[in-house]
């Protein structure tokens, strides 16, 4: 059983379209696999990658020899680190690898060339081949393949109008860490991570507002691939000097961009299977769209080693991935949302609590207690040392209603009932109970900031316990008070 392969055409040589090649050239070695890829040997725009736990996995399965090398030369750490307000929070249990794009990109070709693929650099190509069995389009978020396609594939998109550049650094980091830094413009934030070589991956993100005040929409991003924003990276690493030890900021087609989310509702057509940043992609914050391509052609392999032709494996590869791939788009716009307004937080929260919200973009207290048990203590005992003595949510508070004796309730859908008080929405009482639940995320955080306002959100989420999603929206700083549907 499997589906028949003759000839297989790879547009792309990116992580995604090698590993493709290389794992369908393993499960089908009498094919004749090639591999197109624009640019010249040893060429990468950008500077690291990073893989979870689970890819790792998942990679010592499908290419136990690529996990060999790739472990071999990756950097790996278990903490993420949060520094600001001359504050350090760490919070463990975040297990994640991370290696040179280029020293990547070399793992890949070695093993793809070792199985008998015909890589061909500096060969840009916009047209499918008539012949092969199948096409696999690996050629990136700016596909003009997937462009022309676009109708048939449901696939859309959407820009952040946050602002963020990739660069590079060779201070040190230990792992990753996001850096964050108020200036006379707006407040920057950073990721940073190890990737080897003595080398840091450095992003730098902030709000539109804060770009422009900076002067940094300068540089003309339109231009042609290839000059970095030198004034910016020399800018940024003025900003970022403590954190930097010193050292500069380095370019690599460095230059502010606006995140662009893809989204398809189908990845096949006919013999033509769409993989990686071409047909989807996520915010940095949560989702490698290397980690994601690697693992797009993994399936696919599976899937044409499972079916009985190339159009069914293409409809297997698409239904058994699309699911998995939108539930990581879905943590990624959570988080691409908080990094748009991640500056008012900063503003508004103590250290401590900036630090849970941050961990608590995508989950809850229970999880980051299975994972970090001593930040979760830390982080109860800062609230009680403020709200004297009391657990978060047996903590009194005076509302419009009367004092509140424990912040969890129920609502009716007119009214919420709390212990010690009936509240109704009025102007020192803001309800929120629609919308997404980044947007009711959005609204109550504003509420609570603006003015002199109790928040109160009835959450949505049937499958999370109503006190531990209860206690995260309190202790995070997104909400007063908290009531569910009784339904």
């Amino acid at each position: 059983m499997g589906a028949a392969l003759g000839t297989v055409d790879v547009i792309g040589g990116g992580p995604g379209g090698l590993s493709a090649a290389a794992l369908l050239k393993q499960l089908v070695p009498e094919a004749d696999v090639v591999v197109s890829e624009r640019n010249p040997p040893n060429a990468t725009f950008g500077f690291g990658v990073v893989f979870s736990a689970a890819t790792m996995r998942g990679l010592a399965a499908a290419a136990p020899e690529v996990h060999a090398a790739l472990s071999d030369q990756a950097v790996t750490w278990d903490a993420v680190e949060l520094r600001l307000h001359g504050r350090v929070h760490r919070c463990g249990g975040n297990t994640m690898s991370a290696i040179a794009r280029r020293d990547l990109l070399a793992i890949l070709e070695r093993w793809a060339v070792e199985r008998g693929v015909d890589l061909h650099h500096t060969s840009p190509r916009n047209e499918l081949a008539d012949d092969a069995d199948l096409t696999v389009v690996a050629s990136g978020a700016r596909s003009e393949l997937r462009d022309r396609a676009a109708e048939e594939l449901g696939a859309t998109w959407t820009d952040a109008d946050a602002r963020f550049i990739w660069c590079g650094t060779e201070a040190p980091f230990d792992g990753l860490t996001f850096p964050f830094v108020p200036t006379e413009w707006g407040v920057f934030g950073a990721h940073a991570y190890p990737i080897g070589r003595g080398l840091s991956t450095f992003i730098v993100e902030c709000d539109v507002d804060t770009w422009r005040a900076a002067g940094l929409d300068v540089f003309d991003a339109d231009q042609a691939p290839g000059p970095s924003d030198e004034a910016s990276l020399r800018l940024l690493a003025d900003l970022f000097a403590e954190h930097l030890d010193g050292h500069p900021l380095l370019g690599n087609n460095s230059r502010w961009g606006r995140f662009r989310t893809w989204r398809a509702r189908r990845w096949a057509t006919d013999r033509v299977a769409f993989i990686g940043d071409a047909v989807h992609t996520a915010h940095f914050s949560v989702g490698s769209g290397t980690k994601m391509a690697m693992e797009d052609a993994i399936a696919l392999t599976q899937a044409i080693a499972e079916a009985e032709s190339v159009p069914a494996a293409l409809e297997r590869f698409q239904e058994g991935r699309l699911a998995s791939v939108e539930r990581l788009q879905d943590l990624a716009t959570t988080s691409l949302d908080w990094w748009e307004h991640f500056a008012v937080l900063h503003d508004h929260l103590p250290s401590w609590q900036f630090a849970v919200n941050f961990f608590t973009r995508s989950v809850t207290m229970a999880n980051l207690q299975q994972r970090d048990p001593g930040f979760v203590e830390a982080s109860r005992r800062a609230w009680a040392e403020g709200s004297g003595g009391h657990a978060v949510l047996d903590t009194p508070l005076d509302t419009p209603g009367g004092t509140v004796h424990r912040r969890v309730g129920r609502f009716d859908g007119t009214a919420a009932e709390l212990p010690g008080a009936r509240l109704e929405e009025g102007p020192t009482l803001r309800i929120v109970r629609d919308g997404s639940a980044a947007q009711r995320r959005r609204l109550a955080e504003q509420a609570r900031f603006d003015g002199e306002t109790v928040v109160l959100v009835e959450p949505t989420d049937p499958t999370v316990d109503p006190d531990d999603l209860a206690e995260t929206l309190v202790l995070s700083g997104r909400a007063d008070l908290v009531a569910f549907d009784p339904s």
